[in-house]
């Protein structure tokens, strides 16, 4: 009789466990149908974190996840963020939802030369001034005497322009 009982809890208890839930799919280009590879999934219930995932090399995903209702909130780069609400999960559903996200005018292009991204209300400033050659300035004898410091590393520690390393 306790094998009999044992068998039943075992079977119980595994086909419990085996039930497992998921939200699972495919994320596109809404125009090109293009695969997006490695965006980014967010699940959240009463706008608290629950998991995360990302797609694979062919745009698929999948996330395990209970039973219940979440929002479901994907972000690619150069894509409109999609926000999918009231997804609900029910005890051993395996949910498929595949999503199309449009391509968003909301980015900031980025220069071909050198500097920083072209931002309609900032001038463009270039890492690199190509027509200067030298940087900082030449320290006079009477300066170098007025230092508050005789030690030659504690000199150009406090010297602007000058890093010290272990090369």
């Amino acid at each position: 009789m306790k094998v009999l009982l044992f068998f039943i809890g075992l079977f119980f208890t595994i086909h419990t466990y085996s039930q497992n839930t998921s939200i699972h799919g495919k994320i596109t280009d809404q125009e090109l149908g293009d695969e997006l590879i490695y965006a980014n999934l967010i699940i959240t219930k009463n706008k608290k974190f629950i998991k995360g995932g990302s797609t694979d090399f062919e745009g698929n995903y999948s996330i395990p996840i209970d039973p219940g209702v979440y929002e479901l909130s994907v972000s690619y780069t150069g894509y409109a963020n999609q926000v999918i609400t009231g997804v609900v999960i029910k005890e051993g559903q395996n949910l498929k939802l595949d999503i199309e996200l449009k391509q968003s005018n909301d980015y900031i292009p980025f220069t071909h030369e050198c500097g920083l991204p072209l931002i309609p209300f900032i001038s463009h400033i270039p890492l690199i001034l190509h027509d200067e050659t030298s940087s900082g300035h030449t320290m006079e004898s009477e300066e170098i005497r007025n230092m508050s410091t005789k030690n030659i590393k504690q000199f150009l520690l406090n010297t602007p322009g000058v890093s010290l390393g272990n090369f």
